[in-house]
């Protein structure tokens, strides 16, 4: 089975996909969330994960977007708790002077970087994963999923550094407040009427958000 999903490798909706669909399918990386819904359009991918909503940012607009303007349904949710890492060449977080990371992530994590790192150049890329990439000297770090320490190399200098630490908690729906991923997949004719009455609900209750 081929999963398209919003890359690079170690991204959070990369680790999404692990939960969901386990090791052994073939991930496909792209660039863009419009990438990912192109890929599933041209039959490259069975499915494709991106993010739809977070608790701390809200909507990603331009999935929102792209899914209005495509004939591609919600076929199922994933919920993943995001936990920020800061990551470096060196563990001492006192020679860490620059620091990579997108900016919802910086978003994510600012009253933690004033209190521990004021002094620190924040130096927005396009993603962490790309952030842990740029990472050659010891007085640069990034933020990111711990993953990204395996993936590249680096130590890791601190774990949970985002500023929202509440629990997951229970909503009217009995879904939890976190990262939420949502799933697409392209409707075919074969689907039977019940999985495209199940489907269109879904879309439904994503319209009235």
């Amino acid at each position: 089975m081929n999963i398209s999903y919003l890359g690079p490798k170690g991204s959070f909706t990369q680790i999404a996909l692990i939960n969901y669909f386990g090791e052994g399918s073939n991930q496909i990386s792209k660039r863009t969330i419009s990438g990912v819904f192109d890929s599933v359009e041209e039959e490259d991918a069975d499915f494709g994960i991106v993010p739809i909503e977070n608790s701390f940012e809200g909507s990603v607009n331009n999935t929102h977007d792209l899914l209005m303007s495509s004939d591609l349904l919600i076929y199922d949710e994933i919920q993943l708790r995001i936990h920020q890492c800061l990551i470096a060449k060196t563990s001492d977080i006192n020679q860490i002077e620059k620091i990579y990371s997108h900016p919802q992530s910086f978003a994510q994590c600012q009253s933690w970087l004033k209190e521990n790192l004021p002094n620190a150049e924040q130096i927005p890329v396009f993603s962490n994963s790309e952030g842990a990439e740029t990472v050659l000297k010891t007085n640069e770090g990034c933020i990111g999923s711990k993953t990204l320490t395996e993936l590249y190399g680096l130590s890791l200098v601190k774990e949970n550094i985002e500023d929202s630490k509440e629990e997951l908690i229970p909503l009217e729906d009995n879904k939890f407040k976190s990262e939420r991923l949502k799933i697409i997949y392209e409707l075919k004719i074969s689907i039977e009427r019940d999985l495209k009455n199940f489907v269109f609900g879904q879309d439904k209750a994503i319209e009235e958000l």
